[in-house]
This record gives structure tokens, sequence and C-alpha cells, in this order.
């Protein structure tokens, strides 16, 4: 199950689902311009298109996506600055009628303060409950929060995530996996979200998920040599998607064939995505889910 995150918001909920996205994470902030909360009543009216159309929604509190700096209310006091954004956002959501919603809290940088994590989290849970405490951050303050059981749904940006050397590493807890790049849906530029506990990941509505996405059409192997049409639509893609990965000189149609600049710009792909890149090289069933998120269609 896939979703999307921005700051916008999408109009075009058909179309967003066409493109296979069932979910959307929006914003709950001291920022009016980038909220779900409307500014004035019915506070809901963008929440309800997204679930009278059978998509669901995930809220996610970010002003200045810090704890305790000179970027915050509170210098010197992650406490003070979780109570007041947890009060913020919750009084956000029980104004567009969800007062039971849980709550995801960026931590929008590449954090090392545990101290102050520990004191925020105590303290957003000691308002809105640790029920509907969630947190999205890199690998390590997912980590940290986790081991101390101070969270109970995990959003996990790729972004700050290398683990023993490794980019990109996914933490065996997360509930949902922000990918790295961007996609346009719907004429809005949006961050892919993986959603890998589709029965509940803090999404509105409650208890229940929507349905899934249908299952894509199986796509043949790819490897070294395969020539093909096919061939031939994965390096156009690729050299238009991916122009900074490795340009391909791809052609002529039907008999395009799979080389060294396919491979090339193909791997630095999956080793993004954190898809194996062990040899020998082929685009199989993962690469093409993983491409098709991106927009890819045969």
């Amino acid at each position: 199950m896939l979703g999307v995150d921005n700051t916008a918001g999408i109009t075009d909920v058909a179309a967003m689902k066409a493109a296979g996205y069932t979910a959307i994470f929006r914003y709950l902030s001291n920022t009016p311009s980038k909220n779900l909360i409307m500014s004035q009543a019915p506070y809901d009216t963008e929440l309800r298109r997204y679930l009278d159309n059978g998509v669901a929604v995930v809220m996610n509190w970010e002003s200045s996506g810090h704890i305790d700096d000179n970027q915050t209310n509170h210098p010197g006091d992650a406490h003070a600055q979780g109570v007041e954004d947890a009060t913020r956002a919750n009084d956000q959501a029980r104004k567009m009628g969800h007062s039971e919603a849980p709550i995801y809290f960026s931590i929008d940088f590449d954090c090392s303060d545990w101290a102050g994590l520990t004191a925020y989290f105590q303290a957003v849970a000691s308002v809105i409950g640790l029920a509907r405490t969630g947190v999205y951050g890199g690998y390590w303050v997912v980590d940290h929060l986790v081991n101390n059981g101070l969270v109970t749904y995990v959003w996990q940006t790729l972004a700050w995530s290398t683990v023993n050397g490794v980019a990109y590493s996914r933490h065996p807890r997360a509930n949902v996996i922000q990918r790295v790049g961007e996609v346009t849906v719907a004429g809005v530029a949006c961050d892919v979200d993986e959603i890998l506990t589709p029965a509940d990941f803090g999404q509105l509505p409650r208890g229940a998920a929507p349905a899934p996405t249908p299952a894509p059409v199986t796509l043949p192997e790819i490897v070294d040599g395969s020539t093909s049409a096919l061939v031939w639509n994965l390096q156009l893609f690729m050299n238009r998607a991916f122009a900074s990965y490795s340009h391909i000189d791809a052609g002529p149609g039907p008999t395009s064939r799979c080389g060294p600049q396919t491979e090339a710009a193909v791997t630095e792909f999956q080793r993004r995505m954190g898809i194996s890149t062990a040899p020998p090289f082929a685009v199989g069933p993962k690469t093409w889910a993983a491409l098709e998120s991106f927009g890819f269609q045969p």
C-alpha cells in the first residue's frame, strides 16, 4: 500500500487513486497555509474530501521540526515544547472532529539529543496519550524512541538512516517508510510513503483500512542482454525521471538492449530504494514495484 505526503494537499483525489495512492499524510502546524485543518469552520473540508472518497488520512504535527533549539518557542526546554506542540495538535484534530486520531510528531533533522527527545515525547504522551503518539524521523531517532517505549507509531524517513555504513536502512519497527525522491501526483509534488502495516498505521478512519491497491501487472524480468520494447520503455523512463543517475543511450524501440548504461542507472535506483544489488543484475518484481511507485508504466 502506498501513500503520499505534501504541504499543499491534493484536490484531484480520483487522479491520486488512479495513480495507486490510497493514503495521504497531512500537516497540523502553526502555519495555516500548509495545514489539513481549514482556517475557519467547517474545519474538516479537506479531510472529508479524502475520507469520503476512500483515501486514508494520517495527521502529522510539524511546526519547526525541532524540539528545543532557537527555532522553537522554548529553547532549552524540550518538555515545554512537547506540551505546547501536542496541545495545539490535539486541538486541531478535535476541531476536525477526530480527537481519537493518532498524531505523528516530526523530528525533521539528524537529531542526536537523546535526553531532549525523551523529554519531548514524554510530554507529548502526557497530553494525548501514548496510544496516539507517533514519530516521523530518521533511523536512530526512531530506534531511540522505540527502545524506550515512547511512541506507538513509527514513520521513518530514509534520510538520516545510515546504519553500519549502509544508507537508507529500514527500521524493523517502522509502520511507514518515506522513500527518497519526489513524484508528481495529480499535478502536485509529493513524497512517497510505503505503508508496511496497512491494518493500522495511525490512519483515519480508525478501525478499518481502505481497500488495498490492486496488484500490479506482472512484468517479465530484465537481465543483462535482454532485448525488448520493455527495455526501451525502461531506458526512456530512467532518463526522464532519474537523469542524475547515469544517462542511457536508449533505443531503437523493440530492439533496445539492456547493457552497462541501463544496469548502472537501475542499480543506483535499486540501491536508493533498499533493493538488493547483488550480482547478477536483474530488474525483478521489487524493482518493478518501486519504479511503478514513481510513475513508470509498461
